[in-house]
């Protein structure tokens, strides 16, 4: 795969300003991009606080308004995401979707209808099978990986097979 752009919050634009897809300009420039680029793979990840199993229940204890807030932030970037998703699979190119396995995000009418395209599949994996560790210690943590390359999916499809809890790393 030929290296393309990285469009990232942690990646500065070439005018300084990092790709925060919370603005509609970067989403629009991101969009000419991919028109331009014609990736052949796109890669793409969203914040998972919003989505969180353990966030969900500590919405009670947390102002109404700031919860709001960070899912309509969320769900901005996530459409956008799975509107890139979309092209994708329109132009015959792949793209490949990284969240965790637990997320509520999987249950997002947006995911739900990519994954419904015939040619995309869903497979969780565990973390500890690529080196995470934490302490010394490997860390399974649960991930959903989601795309339209089974090759992709099939060097993805990795689950520990430790007895009682133990790592097999």
């Amino acid at each position: 795969i030929i290296p393309g752009a990285s469009l990232d919050i942690t990646v500065n634009q070439e005018t300084g300003e990092p790709w925060d897809f919370d603005i509609l300009e970067n989403r629009q420039k991101a969009r000419a991009l991919h028109e331009e680029q014609q990736p052949a793979l796109i890669v793409g990840s969203v914040v998972c606080t919003a989505f969180s199993a353990l966030q969900a229940m500590n919405e009670q204890r947390r102002d109404p308004e700031v919860v709001k807030r960070e899912r309509i932030r969320a769900m901005v970037h996530f459409r956008f995401v799975c509107e890139l998703y979309q092209m994708q699979l329109d132009e015959g190119r792949y793209f490949l979707h990284e969240h965790p396995g637990g997320a509520t995000s999987w249950k997002e009418r947006c995911v739900q209808d990519i994954w419904a395209h015939p040619e995309v599949e869903r497979i969780i994996n565990h973390r500890c099978q690529f080196g995470p560790r934490h302490k010394g210690e490997p860390v399974m943590k649960p991930t959903g990986w989601m795309s339209n390359s089974p090759h992709i999916l099939d060097q993805l499809n990795r689950r520990c097979q430790g007895p009682r809890g133990l790592c097999s790393t």
